[in-house]
């Protein structure tokens, strides 16, 4: 055959999408209502924010709330039908003044852990006590606004967030009667500091990036990529560097700034940016209702709210739904102690509200178990029980390592034993006051009635754990000498708090 026959002529080609037939969002949830086989399609596909905002696994035109009308106009250049340039301001620190405008400045609620429907109510509430101080003094005109806000780790939920501050002030403004410039405002964000961590403190270098593409998506007009060492309290010419490259790379090489509000037409952007606008105006309608943001305030209305978000985020993290990378999972513990000192308490800058940072729970872990290390020459240790062939433990023993060492544990993950004395044995010998179990449900049984009493006779300083929850034996185990089970929906942070005191390690 000639090299002619054999090569494809790719610039006489046209390819077409014929023969594939159209299929519409109903047969596509039939499809995937029958691979499912029975289990709920809205409990294993469909998630909730902490927003409360339910997040779809798919979005088509047929589902998506695509905005439109006047408020699209009041995001910056968007309804131009020439495509223009986003350009924003790159900043060292993010100034909290700006000459001819009035600051409106919610990165003292965020940092207290504020949801993004909280954090627009409140805006848009201190936006209208502005406009009332105004009248008083008898302005005829609008004060124009710099909104000052701050991206967290929702990457979607964060560019959402800004587009809706802007639709929802326009909405304010068109309500008040004001003309069409004051009906945008300068908006102002830098990276949060809530989602920071001290451990791996590289890992925040990703964080910031993610943060800073959202708020260049978002249509930000001055952002602040923070020191990735900041939460330290160490940051240093190079990580001020660092923090401004990352906006240089999203300009010059990504070019995100080559379009203005990039992520308009995207079905689920959209429609996350119309419920946040949906949410947060009955949120601020609550505040209203109380008598305005100082009044709300005052009653500790808005503060209440903000801690039951805050607990539900800290839920979140315990059980590991929300994962911190380098701290709650997929930990280094090559970590100093010098670098998860407790910090001072900081006094919030809101009555009854504090700074909140996810990460501090499980930095307080790590910090008694570098004391312990400083103390006695190694870390706390817990010994993996690992029964029967590689398969029958593999799984189980990794999920364990994964689950202690966020807690500052040197885990011991020896080979596969057939024998349980020489496992018992084992474990005495290795030091360790902990000792889990691993092995398969149905080989349970027989293991913990071999191992335990093993355990009480020659190791009874040693607390013995399974990994697992065969809830239909978790009454029997436990009479015969198991403290706890490691497994999937344990409360990681309590649990590990509760072994530590097993290993001496606190009080």
């Amino acid at each position: 055959m000639s090299e002619e026959k054999t090569c494809m002529n790719f610039k006489n080609e046209i390819f077409t999408l014929e023969g594939f037939e159209k299929k519409g969002l109903k047969i596509w949830l039939q499809l995937v209502e029958a691979e499912l086989k029975g289990v709920p399609f809205e409990k294993k596909l469909v998630s909730k924010t902490i927003e409360g905002i339910e997040v779809q696994p798919l979005y088509t035109k047929e589902n998506a709330s695509i905005l439109g009308g006047d408020f699209c106009s009041f995001l910056p250049n968007a309804s131009s039908k020439d495509v223009k340039r986003h350009e924003w301001e790159i900043c060292e620190e993010l100034p909290m003044k700006r000459p001819g405008y009035v600051s409106l400045n919610l990165l003292p609620f965020i940092e207290a852990g504020a949801s993004a429907v909280q954090e627009l109510g409140i805006g848009l509430a201190m936006a209208i006590e502005e406009l009332k101080k105004a009248e008083d003094k008898g302005e005829l005109e609008a004060p124009s606004f710099y909104w000052i806000s701050a991206a967290a780790s929702d990457f979607f939920m964060e560019i959402a967030k800004f587009r809706a501050a802007r639709i929802l002030w326009a909405l304010v403004a068109e309500k008040c009667g004001f003309n069409e410039e004051s009906r945008t405002f300068l908006l102002g964000a830098r990276t949060a500091f809530r989602n920071k961590t001290k451990l791996d403190l590289h890992v925040n270098m990703l964080r910031s990036t993610s943060e800073a593409l959202s708020m260049a998506l978002g249509g930000c007009d001055l952002i602040s990529v923070a020191p990735f060492n900041e939460v330290n309290g160490c940051s240093d010419a190079f990580s001020r560097r660092i923090g401004k490259n990352v906006q240089i790379l999203l300009k010059e090489e990504s070019h995100i700034n080559a379009v203005t509000d990039i992520s308009r037409g995207s079905f689920y952007i959209e429609t996350l940016t119309q419920t946040l606008c949906e949410k947060a105006w009955v949120f601020f309608q609550d505040i209203e209702r109380k008598g305005g943001l100082k009044q709300a305030l005052s009653e500790t209305f808005i503060q209440s709210e903000i801690l039951k978000v805050v607990s539900a985020r800290k839920e979140a993290v315990s059980k590991r739904q929300d994962v911190i990378v380098g701290t709650s999972m997929y930990v280094n513990l090559g970590d100093e102690l010098q670098a998860v000192m407790p910090s001072q308490q900081e006094k919030g800058q809101i009555e009854d509200l504090r700074p909140y940072r996810a990460a501090e729970d499980y930095e307080d872990l790590r910090y008694a178990s570098l004391l312990y290390k400083k103390d006695t020459g190694h870390f706390p240790r817990v010994f993996l029980l690992t029964m029967g062939s590689f398969s029958d433990y593999n799984a189980r023993a990794d999920f364990c390592r994964g689950f202690l060492e966020p807690g500052g544990f040197e885990v011991v993950y020896p080979e596969g034993f057939t024998d349980s004395k020489a496992a018992v044995d084992a474990a005495v010998e290795s030091g360790a006051l902990i000792a889990v179990l691993c092995s398969t449900d149905d080989k349970y049984p027989a293991l913990v009635e071999e191992i335990a009493p093993f355990f009480k006779e020659k190791a009874s300083h040693v607390s013995l754990l399974l990994a697992g929850y065969p809830e239909e034996h978790i009454q029997k185990f436990k009479k015969a000498g198991i403290k706890d089970f490691v497994h999937l929906r344990a409360n990681n942070l309590d649990l590990l708090k509760n072994l530590q005191k097993m290993a001496g390690v606190r009080k």
